[in-house]
């Protein structure tokens, strides 16, 4: 039996037979079950973000890519594992972007990356869908 588990029961049975300190060792029996759960919520999530990289294969440093067939650039989040198409060359470069910064990968690497279809600006309310390179305004949820 895992240590802290076994601590907490040998602990609640000493507080029923003494009742003096039972909602102390109540308390202390919830905090090591809550430490104990907690362990393995930030385990179980440490190992499906590697898995999310391991993937697509793409090192989560690379940020825009490209393939060697095709002038479309690709913003890759790797944080919501989706790609993002620029819309053109200025939108690029408004973002900070250098042109030696884009990476070639393959075609079937980028293929692996769902393209994220919905975009908005921080800097502005307007949400727009992207079909075809083109962006279109979403005026109201009834459009959408």
């Amino acid at each position: 039996m895992f240590y802290p588990l076994k601590l907490a029961k040998k602990l609640i049975s000493k507080a029923i037979k003494s009742k003096r300190h039972r909602m102390l060792v109540v308390i202390l029996a919830a905090k090591l079950l809550l430490s104990f759960l907690t362990v393995i919520i930030i385990s179980y999530l440490a190992i499906n973000a590697q898995n999310a990289d391991a993937a697509y294969g793409i090192n989560p440093e690379i940020k825009q890519v490209k393939t060697a067939d095709s002038s479309a650039v690709y913003y890759l989040d790797h944080a919501r594992g989706l790609k993002k198409a620029y819309v053109s060359a200025r939108a690029f470069l408004v973002y900070g972007n250098k042109w030696s910064d884009i990476k070639i990968i393959s075609a079937a690497e980028l293929n692996d990356w769902p393209e994220a279809r919905l975009v908005k600006s921080p800097d502005s309310q307007a949400v727009y869908y992207i079909s075809n390179g083109q962006k279109a305004l979403i005026e109201s949820e009834q459009q959408f």
